[in-house]
């Protein structure tokens, strides 16, 4: 059963919807899903091609984090992070794939400096990134995050000028009478037109979508060199979720910074990364670019991503009696 605006629009059989929809937002949304196998869909969201310069962005090393598990006379580890490494390049868009558990989010918060590693090193261009630089404000300005919750990132009690206005004072990025033009200019790029009407808004007069935007903005309005965008579209309607995708492919090219897109999802990693790396428990079992991933996985667990975000994804887990290593 298909609701739009609190309205009925259409109902059936699932198989028959799938094949002879006649309302157009059905059709929409259908033609909002992603597949990781079969030929790519131009027309879902366009290719947008990697920088040809290689120019190491960010750097990872034998990136490892530990959680204890307690235990009162011996203590028990959890390893959720282990020997990772890999390289970001300006302008590049890595997607780290995984399931939930697999310490994707683990990897985002210590490139964030959110939390901090075991062992292991992180660098910024020359720059390690650690507990003793962390808040340096110049090193905050080049990372940042895009969250998963768009209405959980932004206060409640402000209004999108508030949002937008605070890190560019914070930062002395802009005088307070070029505030309003700075703020309007952030709110067009990122698809909030006119910027007048939404500029004085609160979080919970917006959509999930507009929220994520203004997210988005907030992001942009200290000019990074690098985003973590962690499950950024996860908790969006299907229909938005390739327009955001589509958005922040458009800010790549246009502004050259690098993304670390964090998914579980890998037919959406399929249309908007460079490359993909596949985290299973903690460890990185495959790396490969986008189409050569999803055209010929190599490890079992990404097998089964593949499958999973396939059509037809039921009738594989009869069939797949495997057991992962």
């Amino acid at each position: 059963a298909v609701l739009l605006d609190g309205n009925l629009v259409e109902e059936g059989p699932a198989a028959q919807l799938q094949t002879q929809a006649s309302h157009p937002y059905t059709r929409r949304l259908l033609g909002s899903v992603p597949s990781a196998s079969g030929p790519r869909d131009p027309a879902l969201l366009a290719d947008s091609p990697a920088p040809d310069d290689l120019i190491p962005m960010l750097t990872v090393h034998k990136l490892c984090k530990r959680f204890p598990q307690g235990g009162l006379f011996r203590k028990r580890w959890l390893d959720a992070v282990r020997d990772l490494s890999f390289t970001l390049h300006k302008g590049e868009i890595i997607a780290l794939v995984g399931a939930s558990g697999s310490g994707k989010s683990t990897v985002a918060r210590m490139i964030c400096q959110l939390l901090p590693a075991t062992s292991g090193e992180i660098r910024l261009g020359e720059i390690e990134l650690n507990p003793r630089n962390a808040h340096q404000p110049q090193l905050r300005r080049r990372v940042q995050m895009i969250f998963q919750d768009p209405f959980a990132s932004l206060n409640a009690i402000h209004s999108v000028r508030h949002h937008l206005a605070r890190p560019l004072l914070r930062h002395r990025l802009c005088r307070r009478d070029e505030l309003e033009t700075r703020i309007s200019v952030l709110l067009e790029e990122v698809g909030l037109t006119p910027a007048a009407e939404f500029i004085d808004k609160f979080p919970h007069e917006m959509s999930g979508g507009e929220r994520q935007r203004v997210a988005i903005a907030r992001v942009l309005a200290v000019e990074p060199d690098l985003i973590v965008a962690d499950e950024p579209t996860s908790m969006l309607d299907l229909s938005i979720r390739i327009e955001i995708l589509a958005l922040l492919h458009r800010l790549r090219a246009q502004r050259e910074v690098a993304f670390l897109f964090i998914t579980h999802d890998l037919a959406a990693a399929r249309y908007f990364a460079d490359r993909i790396l596949v985290l299973y428990e903690g460890r990185l079992v495959e790396e490969s670019q986008a189409e050569t991933l999803v055209s010929s996985p190599r490890h079992p667990y990404a097998q089964q991503l593949v499958a999973a975000a396939s059509p037809g994804w039921l009738a594989t887990q009869t069939n797949n009696s495997k057991d992962l290593p």
